[in-house]
């Protein structure tokens, strides 16, 4: 059987439904013959209050009838909980509208989702808001003896068991000394693959032991405000049609990027810039954990500086000069906030929380426009 996972898709704030559609005929012909696991970055709203702050998602039902390529959302992550329980309720309302699958958040017992002779397992590191004690639902936290319990009871099962985390530091590509240590305790646990998503831009493979780890897929669908937040990677694996595992998959990276909302194949010149840019981050990632840690810093600040230039350029040639200039004056808390993300040590940081302080500068989805 033939299995694609692909990053975050938000059809949430600025978004827009171009007239082809959100993908290309030849991601089209690509996933028709594979079973799609995506990350929906927002819960499907019954109405859209327009109102409300921009890092509050509200996703708009009427896009789900252009998501059909998608045949499973992970819903374990730090976005789902923004409208409590009504609006994970109408999301997953919604998905069963459509029939298309959903796990991460649960009620009682946690479950995997099972497709074949693979058993997918989705964890968050992080809410934005945290759920209530009364909440109807819960999820599995990354760090939690949960999630540990639910690797170990899904290997003794002796299936093929991927791992969907949602975690990551923001705008860069490779993660964390403490993310990585904990994937491979998830891995010495049972895990044969484990991919993430959440820090809005694409990174690399590592290989730890017999297993594959994709780090940040990346967004596949977002209105995010740069190219490097608009190119993203596509998992695809393929495993015997058996209900139990049957030794390590073929698999491969492919490169995808979102132009004005409509996402295709990376070629050209695009392609090969990117290819170079995964093949140095999964270098970094053969250095064992010690030297990696030392390391990160200086990494973790070179993303930081490559994103501030490729949102500027983005800007500029999207809004001129001083279109972009009015958008950074309206936003410049969360720029100032890069240059304090830089003076940090990062390498025991798994979550960016500052983002969404409570008492931050709240700006509308219209303030974006």
């Amino acid at each position: 059987m033939k299995y694609s996972i692909i990053g975050d898709i938000c059809p949430a704030r600025m978004l827009q439904l171009p007239e082809s559609g959100f993908v290309s005929s030849d991601l089209t012909s690509h996933f028709s013959s594979r079973y799609v696991v995506a990350n929906l970055e927002a819960p499907i709203a019954n109405e859209v209050n327009e109102g409300l702050d921009h890092l509050v998602f509200q996703g708009r039902p009427e896009f789900l009838d252009h998501l059909d390529f998608v045949d499973a959302f992970s819903l374990a992550n730090n976005h789902i909980n923004d409208l409590g329980d009504d609006g994970m309720a109408s999301t997953i309302t919604s998905l069963k509208e459509y029939n298309i699958a959903h796990n991460g958040i649960f009620k009682d017992v946690y479950h995997p989702l099972s497709v074949g002779s693979v058993d997918f397992i989705f964890a968050s590191d992080m809410m934005n808001l945290p759920f209530p004690e009364d909440s109807k639902f819960n999820y599995l936290y990354m760090y939690s003896d949960d999630l540990s319990e639910t690797v170990r009871h899904a290997a003794r099962s002796e299936r093929f068991v991927v791992l969907y985390l949602h975690t990551g530091l923001l705008f860069c590509r490779l993660p964390s000394p403490v993310i990585r240590k904990r994937v491979h305790e998830l891995i010495d646990l049972g895990a044969d693959m484990v991919v993430t998503a959440h820090s809005h831009c694409f990174g690399a493979v590592e290989k730890y032991k017999d297993s594959i780890v994709c780090y940040n897929l990346g967004d596949f669908l977002m209105d995010g405000q740069s190219m490097r937040r608009r190119t993203s990677m596509i998992l695809n694996f393929t495993l015997p049609n058996t209900s139990t595992k049957s030794g390590p998959p073929d698999y491969e990276i492919e490169f995808c990027q979102n132009r004005n909302y409509h996402v295709s194949k990376l070629k050209g010149l695009s392609s090969i810039s990117s290819r170079i840019a995964f093949h140095w981050n999964s270098f970094l990632l053969k250095l064992p954990l010690g030297i990696y840690s030392v390391l990160f810093n200086i990494v973790y600040r070179l993303n930081l500086l490559s994103h501030v230039l490729s949102t500027l350029v983005f800007l500029v040639r999207k809004r001129g000069l001083s279109g972009a200039i009015r958008q950074l004056a309206r936003r410049k808390d969360e720029v100032f906030r890069y240059f304090y993300w830089m003076r940090r040590d990062r390498r025991k940081t798994s979550t960016d929380y500052d983002a969404i302080e409570v008492n931050r500068k709240k700006i509308t989805t219209k303030d974006l426009s």
